[in-house]
């Protein structure tokens, strides 16, 4: 669990970072305020959401890792098809509780979670504290405004804490302030800054998502500046007023104020021309990004969850103790029916199972097992692999057997090597593998199994070695298998 809440929090930092690059060297000097407002915010969003979501963008095969022994009994094949990975349910007591690398870090992350998590939360009572120490000048249903002299004139939600200083200002420019806090209102920016510091809580640790913050926040001041701009029609008195206004006082985090350290380049912005309509096509850079993110968010999935071992293992909750089943349930099949399925374990309510049953009828231990495995590989399924999940209820198990199909496979090349004496075509005529056909796993076994019962070559050093090419431009994939023999 830990290892898994750390790959998630490693995705979402990426899409943070990946979202901050590519604002700082496409859009932060447009301006559209309103698309990079969308675009910030939607990116944030993206990096809270999409390393939840469960994409196959890749097909994570591992062919070389199939087959781990290059001598093709079935034994090694079925249990070099893949691993099962086993997502357990049962109580943390019955896990392996070792102190780890993953444990030290998601220690250290709690507690710089903590400390910022402690940092907001202080801010947010300051507020409070702030507006009930501070004398109320107006309120309506939009909106309520307070005077106090400790921070520079600010918004938050729907009040405004003008500074004392305002009351040194004409009517005019007063009303400019209340304009500039009411429009923050108006256009919620507040909750915007409340997301990223809720961010900057799960995320201290990144500078991006400071960097986007201060980002959005200026965004924001650009947005009220274009607005007074446009209904005052008189920048030189508003920017006039913007420097008149600048603070030495430190502002709040979570507050917009009307003039702040940025004053520069936000009268650069009221001044600068329209962007070029044109521009606005650089925006259509978000969908391949939103494409990397994906397939890497998949990749780092894949390598996560996608595990080859020599042995795959079905290991219950209740470990080597028989248990009944209650319920089984098939996810990912489309070749084959649930009732198709079921017919393999032909599942009695009444009967417990052992673990091993359970393993041999996914993968099998002889040729005259059926399973759910060589259902799939005689249809050319070479990279088919299978995640089981077990929840236990009470005294029995619910099962859920998630198949992970793959392409299907053609032969490409027989290959022979180690005979000196028999011939190329004799060995070929025992094998009686055609290239272009569907691979077949039975096909593949038979054909061993009819080298070893030749006479001609030593029936305990046949092996295979299969040597897969993935399906290029939409074509079907192809494996060559190498047949290693010793000749008598």
């Amino acid at each position: 669990m830990n290892e898994s809440f750390l790959v998630n929090v490693v995705e979402a930092n990426l899409i943070l970072i990946l979202t901050a690059t590519l604002y700082r060297f496409s859009y932060e000097h447009h301006t559209y305020f309103g698309w990079n407002r969308v675009y910030l915010i939607v990116g944030v969003l993206c990096a809270l959401v999409i390393p939840f979501l469960d994409f196959q963008i890749l097909p994570f095969y591992t062919p070389s890792d199939i087959f781990l022994d290059k001598t093709l009994n079935l034994a090694n094949w079925t249990n070099n098809t893949g691993s099962i990975v086993v997502k357990q349910w049962a109580d943390v007591a019955t896990q392996n509780l070792s102190f780890s690398i993953s444990d030290l870090l998601l220690s250290v992350y709690f507690i710089g979670f903590t400390y910022h998590l402690r940092k907001l939360l202080a801010g947010l009572l300051q507020i409070k504290r702030l507006r009930l120490s501070s004398q109320l000048l107006e309120i309506n249903d939009a909106y309520r405004v307070y005077s106090q002299s400790n921070f520079p004139s600010f918004s938050f939600l729907q009040t405004i804490f003008l500074n004392q200083e305002v009351e040194q200002l004409t009517n005019a420019e007063k009303e400019m302030v209340l304009m500039h806090e009411r429009i923050h209102i108006v256009q919620k920016h507040t909750y915007d800054i409340l997301l990223l510091e809720a961010f900057g809580v799960l995320f201290w640790f990144n500078p991006a998502v400071g960097y986007l913050k201060n980002a959005l926040k200026l965004v924001h001041e650009y947005l009220v500046d274009e607005v007074i701009a446009n209904k005052t029609r008189d920048i030189y008195a508003y920017g006039t007023l913007l420097v008149k206004l600048s603070q030495s006082k430190a502002a709040l985090s979570l507050s917009h104020t009307f003039s702040n350290h940025q004053i520069f380049r936000r009268i650069t912005m009221l001044t600068k021309p329209k962007s070029n309509s044109i521009k606005k096509l650089n925006y259509l850079a978000i969908f391949p990004l939103l494409f990397l993110v994906i397939v890497l968010c998949s990749y780092i999935e894949g390598g996560r969850e996608v595990t080859f071992e020599k042995k795959g293992a079905f290991v219950p909750a209740t470990n080597l103790v028989p248990f009944l089943i209650r319920n089984l349930t098939w996810k990912g099949n489309t070749i084959f029916t649930d009732e198709e399925l079921n017919e393999v374990f032909h599942l009695d309510a009444s009967v417990k199972y052992a673990s091993k049953e359970i393993e041999d009828l996914l993968y099998g231990t002889s040729t005259l097992q059926k399973n759910v495995t060589s259902m799939y590989m005689d249809k050319g399924y070479l990279f088919f692999r299978v995640e089981v999940e077990q929840k236990e209820v009470e005294d029995k198990q619910d099962i859920v057997i998630n198949l992970f199909e793959g392409p299907i496979m053609n032969i490409g090349e027989i290959i022979v090597t180690g005979n000196k004496k028999v011939s190329r075509e004799t060995a070929l005529q025992i094998i009686n593998i055609k290239p272009g056909e569907v691979f077949n796993r039975s096909k593949v076994i038979l054909a061993q199994k009819a080298l070893a019962a030749s006479g001609i070559f030593n029936a305990s050093n046949i092996n295979i070695n299969p040597i897969p090419h993935p399906a290029v431009n939409g074509e079907t994939g192809t494996v060559d298998f190498e047949f290693i023999v010793e000749e008598i």
